[in-house]
């Protein structure tokens, strides 16, 4: 359960890093250069799954996606080799996604 506890979303001045040993081996950061849009997804959408990392772990409530323009690189979680995966899409659940989505309307992050 304290594994649990231990994801987080950080905002810094050039973006935000994604901690979550869960689902990734490092956290990584999404530089605000990079990032084209960050917003509550439907479950209904139809998504590109080429490029794309869901770290949301099929958890319950609303799911925010962060499109890239270019690629981010992440290593994946698994039993085996770790493996670099370049993703332009990631999928991810904060505890509190309309916290995260107005600190990042007050750090002019784009929205989707």
């Amino acid at each position: 359960m304290h594994q649990l506890s231990k994801r987080w979303i950080i905002f810094v001045p050039n973006g935000f890093v994604l901690h979550d040993l869960l689902s990734t081996r490092e956290p990584f950061l999404i530089r605000r250069a990079d990032l084209s849009s960050l917003g509550a997804i439907e479950t209904g959408d139809s998504l590109d799954s080429e490029g794309l990392l869901d770290i949301s772990q099929n958890a319950l409530g609303a799911v925010l996606q962060a499109s890239i323009d270019g690629e981010v690189e992440v290593v994946p979680q698994s039993r085996r080799i770790a493996e670099v995966k370049a993703v332009k899409q990631v999928l991810f659940c904060p505890t509190r996604p309309g916290a995260a989505l107005k600190e990042a309307a007050k750090r002019n992050l784009p929205r989707l």
